[in-house]
């Protein structure tokens, strides 16, 4: 993997460095869900016609769970991709322990080479990775081009807060209307926009008490790696800080204008 690809992907899972991505899958492991909530993930793609006979797209799949609720729930056909191997093995088990591994096809590819291959989906979801395919405008075009004209994408992500210093993060944060003008730009339809509930911050401090806990175990069994472990969990408490005080989670579907 190349060092620009390693430094995309660490920032995406909120990590400041690449030295952390061979221990992520320890690290993470307790954690299923990856990002975005499968259930508003689901009742998103119920909104606009999600069923049997769709083709979806999930980028940055992670463990497989969006995917895996969407075939199970929707009966919709999902192809996801991840950077991560060890994430995309959990995801290829748990679609056939979900009875769906039929329905669901997961690959480790990076997202910037599978939005120029991918064509002709009904829907296509990015889900909380951040700023992997660029600002909004790159992001948004790139997305574009993976589905049919008049298909559906589901962005999960978030926007700072008017007025508010930077997060405490290094991480690119945008605003609602950096967000909402990009829409525009790329003629996308905004069709509903969800914001995260309260419930999200005592979900991010349960994940947040796992992976210290992980990172304490790998802290004692390599020792010389301790600092690595303890600046993840750090960043992972500063990402939920930021999301309970600076930045606001937020789900968009948009349609793609149909060609006349």
């Amino acid at each position: 993997m190349e060092k620009e690809v390693q430094e995309r992907l660490a920032r995406s899972l909120t990590a400041s460095s690449a030295d952390i991505l061979p221990y992520l899958p320890y690290l993470l492991q307790d954690l299923w869900e990856l990002g975005s909530n499968p259930a508003d993930i689901v009742q998103a793609a119920r909104g606009v016609g999600a069923g049997p006979g769709w083709k979806v797209l999930d980028l940055g799949c992670g463990k497989g769970a969006v995917g895996i609720h969407l075939a199970r729930e929707t009966g919709c056909s999902v192809k996801g991709f991840d950077l991560m191997g060890g994430f995309v093995e959990v995801a290829r088990a748990k679609a056939h322990e979900w009875g769906v591994a039929h329905l669901c096809r997961f690959e480790v590819q990076d997202l910037n080479e599978a939005v120029r291959t991918e064509k002709g989906h009904d829907l296509t979801i990015l889900g909380a990775v951040g700023s992997v395919l660029g600002d909004p405008g790159q992001t948004l075009k790139k997305l574009k081009d993976t589905v049919r004209p008049g298909g559906y994408l589901i962005v999960d992500d978030g926007y700072l807060l008017e007025g508010l210093e930077a997060p405490r993060l290094e991480a690119e944060c945008w605003t609602r209307e950096a967000w909402t003008r990009a829409f525009q730009e790329a003629g996308l339809k905004l069709l509903s926009e969800l914001r995260a509930g309260e419930e999200i911050h005592s979900v991010n401090d349960q994940n947040t008490v796992a992976i210290a806990a992980r990172a304490a175990e790998l802290a004692r069994l390599h020792p010389e790696r301790k600092r690595l472990f303890e600046e993840y969990v750090v960043s992972q408490q500063q990402e939920c800080d930021d999301m309970a005080d600076r930045v606001v989670s937020a789900m968009w579907v948009l349609q793609v204008e149909a060609r006349s």
